[in-house]
């Protein structure tokens, strides 16, 4: 009696250290959640911010300074290497978030996907079966045999290796987060969006009023007006100044340039995201028709009308047109997040924008 008590806490230190996701922490996890924990403890975003903090620091002894010597053009330039440490952090953070949207909605898209293809191998199994008897009664060779076996060797194929791509991606995103990479991690269910209600107009506006790339370019003419005005002054050559009124000239196109490309990128997320209603409203009756002519089938196959494997097939056509209109939700949740980016970068990255 006494061996059997040494052996079994034997076996149990064996499972512990051989099945380590025996006890594995299951996560649930959605967007919103996910969306913080990518900004909680990044590296790049940690680099960004240390920068940034650099930045401020010598922004403001710029500013003491030119109490003393009246230097307009030093605080300017270094107002904008603030502005530019700012727009860094920014973009680091919004493409982080974006990131974090695109493999979360992968995610769920492959899982989905995944239970199409378990569908379509249950109906070739039957297929085969079918093949199989009506081989034994001569209506069927072995070749027939063989292309059905084919069919279903792909499709078990296919399905391993889109499992193996939906593993990789969840242990990729728990990395990510942080998360332990052994933990049984749920993404909650992504739903229809809400629309947003958004003209092309009111897009350049917001942002006109919030780019940083904008905000640069505005600093930077005004920091050639002034270097401009400090050539006036000073004895400064007829070609030195001859540069200077070039650079104001090039700044200030440049600055049109920068308007312009906010307006023609307004128009084509607008586009975009016009274009992705679309297809959800498609989609939308795409599954309509399909959900109808399987309840048809379904009525054909009580009344012994058709077989289980044609109402099979009806079920799949549904479940893709049902993959199409939710792979349309998760192109509007990225082309949403890319026109809020795009209308204030800083909004819910940068404690001092709103």
């Amino acid at each position: 009696m006494k061996k059997r008590f040494k052996i079994i806490p034997l076996i149990l230190i064996t499972v512990l250290v051989f099945s380590p996701t025996l006890f594995a922490q299951s996560i649930e996890l959605n967007l919103e959640k996910a969306y913080q924990m990518t900004l909680e403890d990044n590296t790049s975003l940690k680099i960004a911010q240390k920068d940034l903090d650099n930045k401020e620091i010598q922004y403001q002894k710029k500013k003491a300074e030119n109490l003393l010597n009246q230097s307009n053009y030093s605080e300017l330039q270094a107002e904008y290497n603030l502005a530019a440490a700012k727009k860094s952090y920014i973009d680091t953070a919004n493409n982080l978030l974006l990131e974090t949207l695109q493999q979360y909605t992968e995610i769920l898209l492959k899982d989905k996907n995944i239970q199409t293809l378990n569908k379509q191998i249950k109906l070739n199994e039957n297929r085969l079966d079918e093949v199989k008897a009506q081989y034994e009664v001569g209506e069927k060779s072995q070749l027939d045999i063989l292309e059905q076996q084919i069919k279903l060797n792909d499709l078990i194929q296919e399905r391993e290796q889109l499992k193996n791509e939906y593993n990789q991606l969840k242990t990729e995103f728990k990395i990510k987060l942080g998360i332990d990479k052994n933990s049984d991690l749920k993404l909650v269910e992504l739903n229809e969006p809400e629309y947003l209600d958004l003209e092309e107009k009111e897009i350049y506006e917001k942002a006109l009023d919030n780019s940083w790339d904008l905000k640069l370019t505005q600093l930077n003419f005004e920091l050639t007006k002034t270097d401009q005005k400090r050539k006036e002054v000073t004895s400064s050559s007829e070609m030195d100044k001859k540069i200077t009124d070039n650079k104001v000239k090039i700044a200030k196109l440049e600055l049109d340039k920068q308007k312009k490309d906010l307006e023609n990128k307004a128009r084509e997320l607008s586009n975009q995201l016009s274009n992705i209603r679309n297809n959800i409203n498609l989609h939308k009756d795409k599954i309509k028709s399909a959900r109808e002519t399987y309840e048809i089938l379904k009525e054909q196959n009580k009344a012994g009308l058709i077989t289980d494997n044609e109402l099979f097939e009806g079920e799949i056509s549904l479940l893709k047109s049902e993959y199409q209109l939710y792979n349309s939700y998760m192109q509007y949740y990225t082309q949403a997040l890319k026109i809020k980016q795009f209308m204030n970068p800083g909004a819910g990255v940068l404690e001092d924008e709103k």
